[in-house]
């Protein structure tokens, strides 16, 4: 698991496609998925998370929504090892935009944030920072 970090402007979406790329033009799949329409439009054959998996959106239970796509590739792929043994190249920048819960207090923000994933202890931190 690979998370890229950076602020805005950084690279991180030309990271990502030239990522997407070089994976598919070695004739291996590389799977493109957004939180959002807009940020999916960035990305070569992009899409929403939730359209691309067929995910339920269902509000204050975002902390979940990664454990249970962990358990997910875990049940496909029949290997016992997170997101069942695929690379996950994820990114943002948590300096521009927070998770969003309708109603929600500053715990229930901070508890939806990925960061508080039991998974987040295993992923590598890569910083973008030259713009």
């Amino acid at each position: 698991l690979f998370f890229v970090d950076g602020p805005g402007g950084y690279g991180k979406t030309f990271l990502f496609n030239i990522i997407l790329a070089k994976i598919r033009s070695e004739s291996n799949i590389a799977i493109a998925v957004a939180s959002s329409g807009i940020a999916a439009l960035l990305l070569n054959g992009g899409r929403t998370a939730h359209s691309r998996f067929k995910i339920p959106i269902k509000l204050f239970e975002n902390s979940t929504l990664n454990i249970t796509v962990d358990r997910t590739f875990r049940d496909i792929t029949g290997v016992d090892k997170p997101f069942g043994g695929i690379i996950f190249v994820m990114g943002g920048d948590f300096r521009q935009i927070l998770p969003v819960v309708i109603r929600g207090t500053h715990s229930h923000i901070v508890n939806a944030c990925i960061k508080s994933s039991s998974l987040w202890r295993i992923v590598q931190i890569m910083h973008l920072t030259i713009n």
